[in-house]
């Protein structure tokens, strides 16, 4: 500390300063499985490798296909037939996109979840804080 910078704690707070030094601080990351969710839903549909292919009783509109996308541990994306046989195709590695207003397709985003747990402990108190993103 240079002469010229003001104090860090004022007076009343000298005790509390002193404590402070002494004071230890945990901090804890955990990072678990991401969840998944939808992408944007565009009109069109890619090629790629098909891993599932959903009947229309069984997958008959976007959000539907898209859950047993998640679902599926392969599915990196879904094309939605609208007209025709209206099946679900869950798929994987993705090539040329087709523009076409007959289907719709979707990207399955994860979402990684990140909890940092901090703990800082001290002679008089324990504190821990935990955060979500």
């Amino acid at each position: 500390k240079k002469d010229d910078e003001p104090p860090l704690f004022s007076s009343d707070k000298a005790d509390s300063a002193a404590n402070f030094e002494n004071d230890v601080i945990q901090p804890n990351v955990t990072f678990r499985p991401p969840t998944k969710k939808c992408g944007k839903v565009s009109s069109g549909w890619w090629d790629g490798t098909w891993e599932h292919v959903y009947s229309h009783p069984e997958a008959p509109d976007v959000s539907k296909c898209c859950n047993l996308c998640m679902q599926n541990d392969n599915c990196e994306f879904f094309n939605l037939q609208l007209t025709g046989r209206k099946e679900c195709h869950l798929m994987s590695a993705k090539g040329y996109f087709h523009a076409d207003s007959h289907h719709q397709t979707s990207d399955i985003e994860a979402i990684p979840i990140i909890t940092l747990t901090t703990t800082m402990t001290s002679a008089s108190s324990s504190t821990s804080t935990t955060t979500t993103s």
